[in-house]
């Protein structure tokens, strides 16, 4: 895919951020473009191995579930890639609004820049609700839907960032002793056993070990299991998602830090928030509920490209209006 042709795709939808959000961007967009995108991204994602080994820098974020205002605000006050490089957990559709714009635009930086943004897969990544279809079958086609599917089963299930921090969408199973035994785990439309526990389990309080899940699936994890698991795996700490959290980021016990990234989740006010991983630790950047903030969102590299290709200088305080104005 040409660099023009994603750059469209950016404008799209970064310019909607500006705008009172009446008109979805993605209702505006080529479909060839968007299957040519989902197809793209899928080849690049079969490179990237079940189990990523990070060294460097990173923002891990938590859930986005569809949340385009969250997203760019995270993209804005952060960074863009490549100058930030990002991790996500995983549940980046369903429950809000705008589920395909979240994914197309994550998917088209993961084309543009593959080594400084990472997909993991969450567990509404496995059997896809009604809803997202249903968004795929109105805005763009009958056969999208399948595409996305063979896309996500291209998504790794984890990553470890500087050999510390393990990062998974839901948290340990109690198939797995320590770290090692991920090595079996590999890419499936159907997902079970270890890989199930990975993208479902929860943190509890009420049990050491591992017991029943309230989610009816997989089972819950508690802090000697954990703590046992990273002690044997020489591992500092898990960092989650899957979990709403009312102040953006908490940590469950010890050594467990759950993150969620959707400012105003189903409209209940809540914080979110994204950790900033380092070979120093983890800290965290939070985002204040502002449902009603949208803000131009345009990175600097998306500026100067558009610029060279309609051959004009790149002007000083110039708004994107005004670049496709000349």
């Amino acid at each position: 895919m040409q660099h023009d042709d994603l750059n469209q795709i950016f404008f799209k939808i970064l310019s909607f951020c500006s705008k009172d959000g009446s008109k979805r961007p993605i209702a505006h967009m080529n479909d060839d473009a968007i299957e040519l995108i989902v197809n793209q991204a899928t080849k690049i994602m079969e490179k990237d191995d079940v189990v990523l080994h990070l060294t460097g820098n990173f923002v891990v974020v938590g859930d986005i579930h569809g949340n385009i205002d969250s997203l760019l605000e995270i993209f804005q006050k952060v960074g863009y890639p490549p100058y930030k490089s990002y991790v996500f957990l995983g549940d980046y559709i369903d429950r809000g609004q705008y589920s395909l714009e979240v994914v197309v635009l994550l998917l088209a930086l993961k084309i543009k820049y593959p080594t400084s943004l990472y997909l993991l897969r969450g567990n509404h990544e496995i059997s896809l609700s009604s809803s997202f279809r249903f968004e795929c079958q109105t805005y763009i086609n009958d056969t999208i839907y399948m595409q996305f599917e063979d896309c996500f089963n291209q998504f790794p299930l984890v990553a470890l960032i500087n050999g510390d921090y393990l990062c998974q969408h839901g948290g340990i199973s109690k198939k797995a002793q320590d770290f090692s035994q991920y090595s079996s785990l590999k890419k499936s439309s159907k997902v079970k056993g270890m890989a199930l526990d990975i993208l479902w389990s929860d943190p509890t309080t009420e049990i050491s070990c591992f017991g029943p899940i309230t989610r009816g699936r997989s089972r819950s994890f508690g802090n000697s299991a954990l703590e046992s698991f990273l002690k044997k795996s020489g591992i500092k700490g898990l960092i989650r998602g899957h979990s709403y959290v009312e102040q953006g980021v908490k940590q469950d016990f010890l050594g467990c830090t759950t993150v969620f990234s959707s400012t105003d989740y189903l409209g209940k006010g809540n914080t979110s928030a994204v950790l900033l991983v380092n070979y120093s630790g983890i800290s965290n950047v939070l985002f204040a509920p502002n449902p009603q903030a949208r803000k131009n969102a345009f990175p600097i590299w998306l500026l100067e490209e558009t610029c060279e290709s309609i051959r004009v200088p790149v002007p000083l305080d110039v708004t994107f209006s005004d670049i496709f104005a000349l």
